[in-house]
């Protein structure tokens, strides 16, 4: 009995030294990050920019639609200090704001690997040939030009590669993940329902095949070409290299080595980067380079954000739809529901707001939240303009949300449409019974009233239901689409079948009415408002950063100390995290795609 209660307040003196660990450990952690926070704050004044300087762009980090005011969404979890980044909404402005500034003579873009989207890369590649019209250069150096990369650097009036560096040009690739030997491994049965004819919903193939069905083949080999046919003619339109060139280089896989490169005048020329840099200050017509003359942007954005967006009593509202669409409020990197319900009405019921830009950069999710929040937008229409900005996806639920505006903006390589939905549920029995040596047993009162029970295989009669729950919502999507784009429900089911398009066909179709970026939308609105001067007003508002930090100190921020530890493989636990997450009938697209 002695040693029984020596053991056992030994560990529960364990515990409490352990908690008192792990609590020290966290205030640590927090005042380093507070102190980070403060220390990056006072600096707004230290920013100095003097003559002839030149505007650094990197881009090595995602760029989401949005600059967060958040000092702890980009923690670098190694140094316990936030990296500065910059949203594409900041990033395009301070490009554009540097268009006119005597002080900034060009604009130095250093790459490597391009993280972002296509479409948000390509917005901010048509800011940059609108900088050069102002007769300012740009240049570029790289140690390794990805393909995402040098699509970028096309557009540098001179391109630098290291000598022994690489260059990819090889033409895209899509990477489709299938899970059904896992689930089969796992004793789960995936129990699918999709609309009739809706061969093109593809987002439940990983599930039930273990490669891609002729019909998604079909529509990834058009969607490739047109995003690849974008590439190659912008390409050919800074650079001068035929579009049949381009893809004989592509094809033939001709360029892999920085020499390579060069010889096919793909880059200027082959130097180091104390080479490079003296190529800069001649550029620049500077005599050194140092912290004032050469200045990255999210520095410049400290310096300038004074000057941008100034206070007017017209205002646009811009609200950012961006991430899964899901039930209830979701989370910080979510479009909830009931949230964004809220933040619609808010905005339509604000008279100083006098048009609203959508901006949609979502693969879908949830068709409940969706038709909350297409119900919302109809009232919002019937109030002021109301114009969609589409990013890199706008699909399937996202295009929900979107098909009822006055006029609807994507970008050429806008992954949108995919109007289909579908239902997905998994049988535990074999993996409780044969796994895990658990079975169950059920009393129940009347012959549904287990329904849906995932201990079992679904009977005829209860797939049934489930099929005319998912028909009901499929027949409503058309209908939203149909009333939205003035097309008949036939035409609409002929280009709809869960069928995803790039932002250029869509146009062809009738799905989008603009193509181009969220300037563009905000442009039109204020067209449509009569309003020639104005202010933008973001939504959501920004919420508290220290209340933020610790509410997702256990969900946002676990899951970016994973995806930093997994690297690579991080895509393969989170595409079948999410597929576990599913629930109801959901409008998403294929979400695990991966282009190469």
């Amino acid at each position: 009995m002695k040693n029984f209660w020596g053991s056992f307040l030994g560990a529960i003196a364990g515990a409490v030294i352990a908690g008192i660990v792990a609590s020290v450990i966290i205030l640590v952690g927090v005042a380093i990050i507070i102190g980070s926070f403060f220390q990056s704050g006072t600096s707004k004044s230290e920013v100095t920019i003097s003559k002839n300087s030149v505007l650094k762009l990197q881009l090595d980090y995602t760029i989401n639609d949005r600059t967060s005011n958040n000092p702890f969404s980009n923690m670098d979890f190694s140094s316990m200090k936030p990296k500065s980044t910059l949203g594409l909404d900041e990033l395009l402005a301070n490009i554009r704001y540097a268009r006119e500034d005597k002080h900034i003579a060009g604009l130095y873009l250093h790459l490597t690997s391009l993280p972002s989207g296509m479409a948000t890369l390509e917005e901010i590649r048509n800011e940059l040939l609108l900088f050069k019209e102002s007769g300012k250069f740009i240049i570029c150096y790289s140690d390794y030009l990805t393909q995402k990369a040098y699509y970028m650097a096309s557009v540098a009036d001179e391109v630098y590669l290291n000598p022994a560096g690489f260059m990819d040009f090889k033409g895209l690739a899509f990477e489709l993940m299938f899970f059904s030997k896992t689930l089969e491994k796992l004793g789960l049965q995936p129990e699918v329902i999709r609309p009739t004819g809706n061969r093109f919903k593809s987002a439940v193939e990983p599930f039930i095949l273990d490669k891609a069905s002729e019909s998604n083949r079909l529509q990834l080999d058009v969607m490739l070409q047109s995003l690849w046919g974008k590439w190659v003619q912008d390409m050919y339109a800074t650079t001068g290299k035929s579009i049949d060139t381009l893809n004989h280089y592509a094809n033939h896989y001709v360029i892999s080595l920085a020499s390579d490169a060069y010889q096919y005048r793909m880059v200027t020329g082959l130097t180091y980067e104390d080479e490079f840099l003296d190529i800069l200050k001649k550029k620049a017509g500077i005599d050194s380079l140092n912290a004032t003359n050469v200045v990255p942007i999210e520095k410049y954005a400290k310096k300038v954000s004074r000057h941008l967006n100034k206070k007017n009593k017209n205002k646009i509202a811009v609200i950012y739809a961006s991430g899964d669409i899901v039930d209830g409020n979701g989370g910080s990197n979510d479009v909830g529901g009931d949230k964004f319900v809220k933040i619609i009405r808010e905005a339509r019921n604000d008279e100083s707001v006098k048009a609203i830009v959508l901006r949609v950069n979502s693969p879908g999710g949830s068709a409940m939240a969706s038709e909350l929040m297409w119900h919302e937008l109809e009232l919002a229409k019937k109030q002021k303009p109301l114009v969609v900005s589409m990013g890199n996806y706008a699909a399937s639920g996202g295009y929900y949300i979107s098909c009822n505006a006055d006029t609807i903006v994507a970008d050429h390589t806008t992954i949108t449409g995919s109007i289909g939905v579908f239902s997905i549920l998994f049988s535990m029995q074999k993996m409780l019974n044969e796994h895990l040596g658990i079975t169950t047993d059920t009393v129940k009162s009347h012959r549904y009233a287990d329904f849906p029970n995932l201990s079992r295989p679904f009977t005829a009669e209860e797939k049934s239901i489930l099929q005319r729950q998912v028909d009901h919502i499929y027949t409503l999507f058309l209908k939203r689409v149909s009333d939205g784009r003035n097309m008949t429900v036939q035409q609409v089911d002929s280009i709809a079948q869960g069928r995803v398009w790039t932002g250029a066909d869509a146009l062809k179709l009738g799905l989008v009415d603009v193509l181009g970026g969220l300037e563009k939308a905000v442009q039109i609105a204020s067209s449509m408002a009569g309003i020639d001067s104005y202010q933008i007003v973001a939504y959501p508002q920004d919420e508290d950063p220290f209340e933020s930090f610790f509410s997702e100190l256990s969900g946002t921020m676990a899951k970016r100390m994973i995806k930093e530890g997994l690297q690579e493989s991080y895509k393969y636990y989170d595409h079948l995290n999410r597929a576990t997450l599913l629930k109801g009938v959901q409008a998403r697209m294929p979400f695990s795609i991966d282009v190469y």
